[in-house]
């Protein structure tokens, strides 16, 4: 039976210095009791081993475990960071919310835009019907098409037609004007120092483009 504790190395008899297994340092180091506390004194009192007795002191001398000190410095640092990871992560899940609604809104207005300038003569109502659709699941209009979630209630939508005068070109060039204000819902109310509310953040989207065909009636100037 090997012992591996420094009383081996301290004690006088030959029999139990024998049973060491190697040097002092491969000794693994124990909690000092009070017995154990009062040999090291006593051998500090002997001149021929105080030295020794001293330098297995700073060997092995009784240390505190750091394993409850390492958990509680592991749950501050989570205390701390936890909150900062939260909020990154519910602001990547608004704002990817938030872009697809903005990209949604304008291929809409792009598309309801390049319709009417198809069309023979568009009208206000005409391109809030290709918007809006007529509520039928056939023809549910490009904003519900394109936006997920879309709500009508939310959206304020401006159509107007207009005509301009480009300098060497003749005859009427008339154009169609399409704009949209929506009010996005915010799943996470903490980020209304972002939005600026807590409840909804406003996007807006518009297009232009001009007509093919000019007009019966002429257009008055958009607001």
């Amino acid at each position: 039976m090997q012992l591996r504790d420094w009383r081996c190395h301290l004690s006088t008899n030959l029999w139990l210095q024998s049973k060491c297994k190697g040097p002092i340092g491969d000794n693994a180091p124990a909690r000092w009791g009070i017995g154990e506390r009062q040999g090291v004194v006593a051998l500090l009192a002997r001149p021929n081993q105080g030295l020794l007795a001293l330098a297995l002191l700073s060997i092995h001398g009784p240390r505190a475990s750091n394993a409850s000190r390492e958990r509680g410095q592991a749950l501050v640092e989570l205390a701390l960071v936890a909150p900062i990871l939260v909020l990154i992560l519910v602001a990547i899940f608004q704002f990817a919310y938030v872009l697809e609604t903005q990209i949604g809104l304008t291929n809409a207005l792009r598309e309801a835009a390049r319709r009417a300038a198809a069309a023979p003569n568009p009208t206000v109502a005409w391109v809030q019907l290709q918007l809006d659709g007529d509520g039928t699941p056939s023809n549910k209009g490009l904003l519900a098409q394109n936006v997920q979630g879309y709500q009508s209630s939310r959206a304020t939508e401006t159509i107007c037609f207009s005509r301009y005068t480009v300098a060497g070109v003749t005859g009427n060039n008339d154009r169609v004007d399409i704009g949209i204000t929506y009010n996005h819902p915010v799943f996470f109310p903490i980020l209304s120092f972002v939005t600026g509310s807590p409840t909804t953040w406003t996007l807006t989207s518009q297009a232009e483009m001009r007509l093919e065909t000019d007009l019966t009636v002429a257009p008055v100037a958009c607001p």
